[in-house]
């Protein structure tokens, strides 16, 4: 069976054919008061069911429906399919999958597989180190407006990485001025 919303449900209590005028206009306004900010925010969406399921401890079924939508481009449902596989979530523990579908979330919008990817390549626990991937990483986030990204790149930058540092300009100075 599938889920329903909780605004579905309340509509449904009162049957409009042989209701009040009173009563048909509070359903109306319930299921007006509950689709509208579910469309706009998305309260009832697959992704949200599918989030539901995992909540409730369903990691496999959970697994089953982001993949999914994973596979038909939900950046959402891409990154957290990369979590289950690098975690072992409803799946087996795949971390060469994990990874694959890290870089696919990032590479479709997704801001936390961005700051994720940056996390990895900058400790080099899951891949082999690289900073300036890392930064690479952290800077499409922070350019996405985002706090975490911002901050990993400040924090790049203060240690030195990302940016030329200033014994690099000396090196390159010329004494033609």
């Amino acid at each position: 069976m599938a889920h329903r919303c909780r605004c579905q449900v309340l509509a449904n209590k009162i049957p409009l054919t042989r209701a009040s005028h009173s009563k048909r206009l509070a359903a109306i306004l319930v299921a007006l008061g509950c689709v509208f900010p579910a469309l706009i925010l998305g309260g009832c969406s697959e992704y949200d069911q599918a989030r539901r399921i995992y909540v409730q401890g369903r990691y496999d079924d959970a697994f089953g429906r982001m993949l999914k939508m994973a596979q038909a481009g939900d950046n959402r449902a891409q990154y957290d399919v990369a979590m289950m596989y690098v975690q072992g979530i409803g799946t087996t523990k795949e971390l060469e999958l994990g990874f694959g579908w890290m870089i696919e979330a990032a590479k479709s919008g997704n801001i936390g597989a961005m700051n994720e990817l940056g996390a990895i390549y900058e400790s080099g626990v899951g891949a082999q180190r690289n900073l300036p991937v890392a930064f690479q990483w952290y800077r499409l986030a922070a350019r996405a407006d985002d706090s975490i990204g911002q901050f990993n790149v400040a924090n790049m930058y203060a240690r030195g990485i990302g940016a030329v540092s200033y014994t690099h300009l000396r090196a390159h100075e010329t004494d033609s001025y």
